[in-house]
């Protein structure tokens, strides 16, 4: 009978039987197969409630042996399962049940046996308890009769918690380490002998013995030794090659539990109950760090392709400006306008100036580059001022080109100190080209992805029956390597993604 908070389901299970005589109990000679039938179908309606109460009634000893362990290989019992056996076999078979097989020794199991007394019947309830003061034992916790209806013979519930105090108990456990979570540390300690005779004229040997005791510190072998210090505890650690054989010793009970994080993936719940989530994990890759060379095109990519062309139309439009101004002005000099009372200047081809030569600017025709046209003179000028030289006082001589110049100036400053600074954050901090930052990019490139074999055993299967076909795609591009740091290795040897978790 199954029942839960929606609901009560019975199931008879029918199998013919051979009587041996020399055991004198019954033995099914189908009933295995009958068990895995029908459990299948109690385990259905298990995994509909979280808390389902199953009850067992049969007086037959290979009944329930067959129970037991048909219930271990399928999975019908959790802890939050309880189980309650009602059976009237002696109480001899009862002890055997309830101390060598895992669904009534370890689980939330409780016996409900028949006891015939000299006035009337009552019945008592059994459980096995694996971790007492004592040892491990079965303690008898309740009875109940018509008379005297139900009477707790035991501090503890009906349904103990088997497992909130281990009294020092030793407690196997399962362990393939790696780095971060398990961190070998050895800590050697050194002894030394006492002399062997003393009042030698020769120093005396002195034979230390190096001592290496494995350690371990990390993020899991923390929680574990808090876990272990709270429900009172010590283990032993069973180091393992691989997750298979952690997981393989885990099943077979060899160990009490693996203190290693797992991921609950389709592929595992065909192995593995998942009853309590201990922390959210995510799956990530890690690439290597792209290189960036020095390249000369770092000279103008420290500012936008518009901000280029819009500087170049300047640089070109200011030049034009000012040969159109200065062709456009009078052919006489305004500076000069002073030197025309003087008519013995008319005369002099080489040289001009005034009465007071203070205050009239002299021009000679040796300041211009012989041979060269005018434009190419201010386009001198313009450019000259953008690389930092000073004016020669050429394109000074109107109003309309001293405004130009003068807002030249002004725009060649503000350029002149954005490109230093653009130039100089951009060497500073570097732009690294577009890398993949998730599964769907990480597909889409040639790039291999590199799993160590803990990651390989515990993701590839799902990738490959996965429904995405993302994960399909991903599935071409994995590459096994040894371990964690030969993944990375190669990573940044060849510029390969890095699976981890």
């Amino acid at each position: 009978m199954v029942w839960s908070g929606d609901g009560v389901g019975v199931v008879e299970v029918e199998v013919e039987v051979e009587v041996e005589m020399e055991k004198g109990y019954l033995t099914p000679s189908n009933l295995t197969q009958a068990f895995s039938q029908v459990l299948l179908q109690v385990r259905k309606l298990r995994l509909l409630s979280w808390c389902v109460t199953v009850v067992v009634v049969s007086d037959q000893f290979s009944f329930l042996t067959s129970f037991a362990n048909t219930a271990d290989d399928l999975r019908l019992l959790v802890w939050s399962t309880r189980l309650l056996v009602v059976s009237r076999l002696p109480l001899l078979q009862l002890h055997h049940l309830l101390t060598s097989y895992w669904a009534f020794s370890m689980m939330n199991t409780a016996f409900l046996t028949q006891q015939h007394l000299n006035t009337h019947t009552r019945w008592q309830a059994l459980s096995h308890l694996p971790y007492t003061t004592d040892g491990p034992k079965v303690v008898q916790l309740a009875s109940w009769s018509p008379r005297h209806g139900l009477i707790h013979t035991h501090h503890l519930p009906l349904f103990p918690d088997k497992y909130a105090n281990f009294h020092g108990a030793r407690v196997n456990m399962s362990l393939f380490s790696f780095a971060p979570f398990w961190i070998p540390l050895k800590e050697e300690e050194e002894e030394e002998e006492e002399k062997e005779e003393e009042g030698k004229e020769k120093d005396t040997t002195t034979t230390t013995t190096t001592t290496t005791t494995p350690s371990y510190t990390g993020r899991s072998y923390k929680i574990l030794s808090t876990i272990a210090t709270k429900l009172n505890f010590s283990f032993s650690l069973i180091h393992t090659q691989d997750i298979t054989e952690e997981e393989r010793l885990t099943a077979s009970r060899e160990s009490m539990m693996s203190p290693m994080k797992m991921a609950i993936l389709s592929h595992k719940l065909e192995k593995f109950d998942f009853s309590l989530f201990v922390e959210p994990a995510t799956l990530t890759f890690a690439m290597a760090k792209p290189l960036l060379r020095p390249q000369w095109q770092s000279l103008y990519q420290a500012m936008q392709g518009q901000v280029w062309l819009a500087f170049l139309a300047t640089i070109c439009l200011v030049p034009v400006s000012l040969v159109l101004i200065i062709r456009g002005a009078p052919e006489t000099n305004p500076s000069l306008d002073n030197n025309n009372t003087n008519p013995t200047n008319n005369n002099n081809t080489n040289n001009t100036s005034s009465g007071d030569d203070n205050n009239i600017r002299v021009w000679t025709p040796t300041h211009q580059p012989k041979g060269a046209p005018e434009s190419s003179l201010v386009v001198l000028e313009v450019v000259g001022v953008l690389v930092g030289q000073g004016l020669s006082g050429r394109l000074l001589g109107l109003d309309s080109s001293r405004l130009v110049v003068a807002s030249w100036l002004l725009v060649a400053f503000i350029a002149g100190v954005a490109y230093r600074a653009s130039l100089f954050a951009s060497l500073t901090v570097p732009k690294y080209p577009p890398r993949p930052e998730s599964l769907q990019e990480l597909v889409q490139t040639e790039t291999r992805v590199l799993m160590p074999p803990d990651v390989m055993n515990i993701f590839y299967p799902y990738f490959k029956t996965s429904n995405s076909s993302t994960g399909r795609q991903l599935v071409q591009h994995i590459e096994g390597v040894p371990n964690h740091h030969a993944g990375l290795r190669q990573a940044l040897k060849g510029r390969s993604g890095t699976q981890s978790v």
